[in-house]
């Protein structure tokens, strides 16, 4: 069970006299309004003041959830002894100074912003003279190539990965729950092993137990998407594609061998229907020539010899037809069987393209 702070809330009025804590308001006797930033608690039952004097009338008293911990950040790399605070009571504790007593002795105190019921607040109130917490020299960055490819999608996505590492010194004689707050990076995303207690707009807390006189090691990755490229295989001229994700890695290469194969199966096909197509169109050129000769020579006895080079055009031109079509039905073959082995195509693996340290 979490340890309990007792909370006691104060109201001032003209008059004299300090009443005891056991002369607490009951709950229900109080509540709170909000202005902004300022808080009224109205009381429901009268207190009783003596003329020329004052007095501290207290409106809480009330055991509060709390946890010991000991935090550091960047932003302070002197560790903090602190209490996470839970405001279980229905009012809101107002911002202010507190106290905090350890075994009936006074510990530190520290001031709180406004706590509003069902909040959580981290509030620091001394130093730790016990835990010394050192970052790491250096934050190694790499920066990643993400490969991805699902039914004839290809994702590639270039991240930059930063691994930090801190150092958490126990020199006390009790174990040390200890806060490290690590500052967000813009546009990152939290891909640590170890899970943050608690997010905040700017920071990560990560929470780690230390045993007496011990050291223990907190490792903290975060990774940025810088871009990201998306291509849909059966819509695009893919060979150059395939080719080029097959050279980040001799596994890929091994996984994308059959698609590029029929990739370039179906290239070579393509290819030589090309050739076919042209080929007919300088037969086409040839044959309209003959037919001019023969129309101007007439029953000439050199017209012989245009019209056998006219039937030679025609059979080769017929040739060539057939030959497109049997091409372009290989074509289609090749094609469905390249979409086939595409759609089969299914693997994720992050590659590390380049690695560097900052400080």
């Amino acid at each position: 069970m979490a340890p309990a702070a007792e909370c006691a809330g104060y109201g001032t009025n003209s008059g004299g006299g300090v009443y005891r804590a056991s002369d607490v308001i009951q709950a229900g006797d109080v509540s709170t309004n909000a202005f902004d930033d300022f808080f009224e608690y109205a009381l429901t039952q009268p207190v009783t003041i003596r003329k020329n004097e004052s007095a501290m009338v207290p409106i809480l008293q009330q055991e509060l959830p709390t946890t010991h911990v000991t935090v550091w950040s960047d932003s302070h790399p002197t560790p903090l002894r602190a209490i996470w605070l839970e405001n279980t009571s229905k009012l809101t504790l107002d911002s202010g100074s507190f106290s905090i007593f350890e075994s009936g002795e006074f510990a530190g105190e520290g001031l709180l912003d406004p706590i509003h019921p069902g909040e959580k607040r981290l509030l620091s109130y001394a130093v730790d003279q016990a835990v010394k917490v050192r970052r790491g020299d250096f934050s190694q960055t790499r920066t990643l190539h993400h490969v991805a490819m699902h039914e004839g999608v290809l994702v590639e996505t270039t991240s930059s990965v930063t691994d930090t590492t801190y150092t958490v010194t126990n020199a006390g004689d009790e174990t040390r729950a200890v806060m490290v707050e690590h500052t967000r990076q813009p546009r990152a995303e939290l891909v640590s092993d170890e899970k943050a207690a608690e997010t905040t707009a700017t920071a990560y807390r990560f929470r780690t137990a230390v045993e007496p006189h011990k050291t223990a090691d907190l490792h903290v990755r975060e990774r940025a998407d810088i871009s990201e490229k998306i291509q849909i295989a059966e819509q695009s001229d893919n060979g150059d594609v395939l080719i080029t994700t097959g050279n980040y890695s001799p596994a890929l290469a091994q996984v994308l061998k059959p698609a590029i194969d029929a990739q370039t199966a179906l290239a070579d096909l393509n290819s030589k229907i090309d050739e076919v197509t042209e080929k007919q169109k300088t037969l086409a050129d040839d044959e309209n020539r003959y037919r001019e000769n023969l129309k101007a020579l007439k029953d000439n006895t050199t017209a012989k010899r245009f019209v056998d080079e006219l039937n030679q055009a025609e059979d080769a031109i017929e040739a060539a037809r057939k030959e497109q079509a049997d091409l372009e039905k290989q074509r289609d073959q090749a094609q469905a069987h390249l979409d086939i082995v595409i759609a089969k195509l299914s693997f994720d693996t992050d590659l590390d393209v380049v690695l560097s340290k900052t400080p």
